[in-house]
């Protein structure tokens, strides 16, 4: 399963299906665990949700900062503050 795919999905379960952000990480952390789904950058998934359940930040950060890690492409910079509070995130301040 795509990266986006996995983003949308968390963002459809949530949005659209008002499930609450603690059972948003139970599924996907199920997908994960799933032997007949292969998800596309596995480890920085699982980055994510680790992210993602510490903090009061968008799964979608969680996941940029995931992948940001796996590719050894740090600091991830973001315009999102709550974001910035994540170990290896940097905030981007204005002109």
């Amino acid at each position: 399963m795509p990266l986006t795919v996995t983003l949308e999905l968390e963002w459809l379960l949530r949005s659209r299906y008002d499930f609450t952000k603690v059972v948003s990480l139970t599924t996907l952390a199920r997908l994960l665990e799933t032997r007949e789904l292969e998800l596309q950058d596995e480890p920085s998934v699982e980055r994510a949700l680790f992210f993602y359940r510490s903090m009061k930040v968008d799964f979608a950060e969680c996941l940029n900062l995931g992948c940001a890690i796996g590719h050894g492409r740090l600091p991830f910079v973001t315009f999102d503050q709550q974001a910035a509070k994540l170990d290896g995130a940097e905030l981007l301040r204005g002109a």
